[in-house]
């Protein structure tokens, strides 16, 4: 079998199986003690963790693979968490849309 082929079954298995949980993790980390990128991975990672642990309550056995992710926005070197309110978003999208123009 093409490994090409061979890896498309197993995603559709995969995919059969599978279920999307949102994770209820408060992506609130103190931005100062992180880059970018670690912030991205370490919201992603406790994404994950708070998922399995809500799972884990009554008793279930824990999932066997969870895949959390997240991204960010990053404007010279400040990370733009999710907006709090309309006012934070109109906010961000000026603060991205000027730094798109000087980026041209």
């Amino acid at each position: 079998m093409h490994a090409a082929c061979g890896m498309r079954l197993q995603c559709t298995a995969v995919s059969r199986a599978s279920q999307a949980i949102p994770s209820t993790f408060a992506e609130d980390l103190p931005q100062g003690k992180h880059t970018p990128g670690s912030y991205v991975v370490e919201t992603a990672r406790e994404k994950g963790r708070e998922v399995v642990a809500r799972l884990a309550v009554g008793g279930g056995a824990p999932p066997k693979l969870v895949i959390s992710a997240d991204t960010v926005v990053e404007i010279d070197g400040l990370i733009l968490e999710k907006p709090s309110d309309a006012a934070d978003a109109v906010s961000m999208l000026t603060r991205c849309s000027s730094w798109m123009a000087h980026a041209a």
